[in-house]
């Protein structure tokens, strides 16, 4: 168990390289079938790191990842942390504007790209001013044209080659470990009334958070670490694959879910220990029942959310237990409960006692027991939550008021302490594990010629989270074609963000200053009152082909 009390500030390359020692030969991580042992693991990434440094990637400098899982986005992630240098892991299903804005916030200079994702990049690599260099994953023969002339290509098995490994296990020429408060990471959320903003995070927010989840779950040693989550979420880069690592033990990770083989996956791999999103528990408790569900060897699933009605039951069918977590990216984890003193159903545990957690009204008045306030946090130790929003000062001083960071979700309290949920921020959406920025999607849909205004708010969805409407009003005098709209928005936007609905309207609902008002556009899709403007794609059959990724093997592991 970590000594959480401890506020010596630790860095990534530095907590892997003691691990390395003590177990070079063990598995580390089995990504996609391939068996990557801790030894192999640091030289692949020191090889990286040395790459990347020839490419004139130094302290501060960002380095992109748009990538399926792959071990060459770990061998970037940590090489990357080994220059102090900033990972910057973007959703593999971005395009267009979406991509535009995360890479020119972070200013990335060298992206590493899978050969699959090339043509997204291809499309906006004139709008990416920053952009010098692009290092290709799984490049096969092909000719690479990003339509740029001053803009480099380079093959990952060149660039990361062992050959650059000349058995230092500690040599990145000139470069030393960088400090615990440097940044080694900038992962986008979801924005609600701007932009997506860029979660600044800290080597030493990251292994402190990855170490406390991973001793909450009682893992040890020991433990296999089962996940199916893309490695551009900080679940799976905290949950799944450093937590295990940073430990000593295992971390497996599949490139996508299947309800029809998580439970081979878990007994092939021996997983004791696993995290599932909410919509990913509702899947498999859907399945077919089998005497042998509860024959597998989890101890513990880690699921957000768990519906309060299916927790008892979910544990007893597939016998485990089942914890709850309440996070944020920069704040990560908020609430904690352990495997030996788990939260009741509906409940996410008590606050992390490496922060101070409040419920504040209105007036930031902290609100009694059983009454609903917003989450409002502050730190107990230095950089274990995140340094801001990157490049963004106007954000982070938004965020924060009396010197508590706002989070701008609402929750309660019991009288035992445990924190339940309410509700996230107003026009935040979820859809399938993936959050998404209304703001990206309007300004996407708004580039359709003849729409005048949009707004983009959730619907419920059969899978506990959100699907999403795309409420459009025409310019006067247009009619607009859903179907039509509809390929464009297929173009514009990543998949999971593709509106299911959309509705037209002759106006918006909106405040006596104008704002709209979304929490009517809301309540009136929720009571079906007057919306014969709406058309549902799913209803009409328009069906949308999802872009496949084969993951090859790449890389030397052992």
């Amino acid at each position: 168990m970590t000594d959480w009390s401890n506020t010596a500030l630790l860095s990534i390359p530095t907590v892997l390289r003691e691990q390395v020692v003590r177990t070079p030969a063990k598995t580390a991580l089995v990504l996609n079938g391939e068996s990557i042992s801790y030894q192999a693991l640091l030289e692949r990434s020191v090889a990286a790191a040395r790459g990347l440094q020839e490419l004139g990637v130094g302290f501060g400098d960002s380095v992109g990842v748009l990538s399926p899982n792959t071990p060459e986005m770990i061998y970037t992630w940590i090489g990357a942390s080994m220059l102090g240098a900033v990972y910057v892991p973007v959703n593999v299903e971005y395009k267009g504007t979406f991509l535009i804005h995360q890479w020119t916030t972070a200013a990335v200079g060298v992206a590493v790209v899978d050969s699959s994702c090339i043509p997204e990049v291809a499309a906006v690599a004139t709008r990416l001013p920053d952009l010098k260099h692009v290092v290709v994953v799984n490049r096969g023969t092909d000719r690479v044209d990003l339509g740029r002339a001053d803009l480099q290509v380079h093959d990952s098995a060149e660039l990361m080659t062992p050959a650059r490994f000349d058995g230092d296990l500690t040599a990145v020429p000139g470069v030393a470990d960088p400090p615990g408060d440097a940044i080694a990471a900038v992962i986008f959320t979801a924005g609600t009334t701007g932009p997506s903003k860029g979660v600044a995070m800290s080597h030493n927010y990251m292994v402190r958070s990855a170490r406390q989840v991973f001793d909450l779950r009682g893992c040890t040693q020991d433990s296999v670490v089962y996940g199916a989550l893309p490695l551009f979420h900080l679940a799976a880069i905290s949950v799944v694959v450093l937590g295990p690592i940073l430990a000593g033990a295992t971390a497996v990770l599949d490139a996508r879910f299947s309800p029809n083989n998580f439970w081979s996956r878990v007994r092939e791999t021996g997983a004791d220990q696993t995290i599932l999103l909410g919509a990913m528990s509702t899947m498999l408790w859907n399945r077919p029942e089998d005497p042998g569900d509860a024959d597998n060897p989890l101890k513990v699933a880690l699921i957000a959310p768990m519906p309060p009605a299916l927790h008892r039951q979910f544990e007893q069918r597939f016998g485990l237990t089942v914890l709850q977590m309440y996070a944020q990216s920069e704040v990560y984890p908020l609430t904690v409960a352990s495997a030996h003193d788990p939260a009741p159903p509906g409940y996410s545990g008590r606050p992390n006692p490496l922060l101070t957690v409040r419920l504040f009204d209105e007036n930031d008045n902290e609100v009694p027991p059983g009454q609903v306030g917003e989450v409002c946090v502050r730190p107990n130790q230095p950089h274990v939550m995140f340094e801001g929003y990157f490049k963004n000062p106007e954000a982070t001083a938004a965020t924060w008021r009396n010197l508590w960071m706002h989070t701008g979700d609402l929750g309660r309290f019991n009288e035992e302490g445990f924190f339940e949920f309410v509700d996230r921020k107003k026009d935040y959406l979820r859809r399938r594990g993936e959050n998404i920025s209304s703001f990206e999607v309007e300004h996407a849909v708004m580039q359709f010629e003849g729409v005048a205004e949009v707004a983009v708010v959730a619907a419920p969805s059969e899978l506990t989270e959100d699907d999403v409407i795309a409420c459009v009003v025409p310019v006067p005098g247009v009619s607009i074609d859903p179907v039509a709209l509809m390929d464009h928005c297929v173009a514009e936007i990543p998949y999971f963000a593709i509106p299911r609905y959309l509705w037209i309207l002759d106006e918006l609902p909106r405040n006596p200053v104008g704002r709209v008002e979304k929490y009517k556009l809301r309540e009136r899709f929720a009571l079906r009152q007057g919306v014969d403007g709406l058309w549902d794609r799913e209803a009409a059959g328009f069906v949308i082909e999802r872009r496949t990724f084969t993951p090859a093997k790449v890389g030397g592991g052992s």
